[in-house]
């Protein structure tokens, strides 16, 4: 089909939302019927990067110089989708949810090894400009001194770090240096949450 549809022989793909992800041909029009998923006994709506993945299809710059893509939607979430498309919408970091994963796989990598290089490491990310910027999506109030923003990056590494330790992924001694351990390696490279 793919094929087909490649060469211009078929003219029309439909596709699931799950085969719509793996596709990798262009096309000039992308329609997406649908916002909703059923999962779980109910419907729930697609997150904003499968629906980004699904409307990439439509418009590659060696193919066409135009695309179009539809997104069909209730009128309830027509302001998402149009917030989404016009690129207007703030990104924030998700780091802070999976510290502990990023933190043991610097520690392998030797980039981490004891406290401080560690809160070097976390001002050097996307989070630590995110939660200057916007600190109460990460818990904290508005109008919150950098003092205090930096305190919290220090919670949650001191924190992270103690779950690498008592999990012993890493150890981590009376004078705050780390080494990774067998374990610790092992989750690092295979990518264990």
């Amino acid at each position: 089909m793919e094929s087909l549809f490649a060469s211009g022989d078929l003219p029309v793909l439909i596709a699931t939302s799950t085969l719509a992800m793996g596709v990798n041909l262009p096309a000039h029009l992308v329609v997406v019927k649908s916002t909703q998923q059923y999962v779980s006994g109910g419907f729930s709506e697609y997150s904003e990067s499968q629906v980004v993945q699904m409307i990439g299809r439509a418009g590659r710059p060696q193919f066409d110089t135009t695309a179009t893509a539809v997104i069909m939607t209730r009128h309830e979430t027509r302001k998402r989708y149009e917030t989404l498309v016009s690129g207007t919408q703030m990104i924030e970091s998700s780091l802070h949810h999976s510290m502990v994963e990023h933190i043991n796989a610097e520690v392998v990598l030797s980039t981490i090894t004891d406290i401080n290089i560690a809160l070097q490491w976390i001002k050097s990310t996307f989070l630590y400009i995110r939660m200057q910027k916007n600190p109460v999506h990460y818990g904290m109030t508005q109008d919150i001194a950098l003092e205090m923003v930096e305190k919290k990056l220090l919670e949650l590494c001191v924190e992270s770090l103690k779950e690498l330790d008592a999990a012993g992924l890493v150890c981590l001694t009376d004078d705050l240096v780390l080494t990774p351990t067998d374990t610790g390696r092992i989750m690092a490279r295979y990518y264990v949450t």
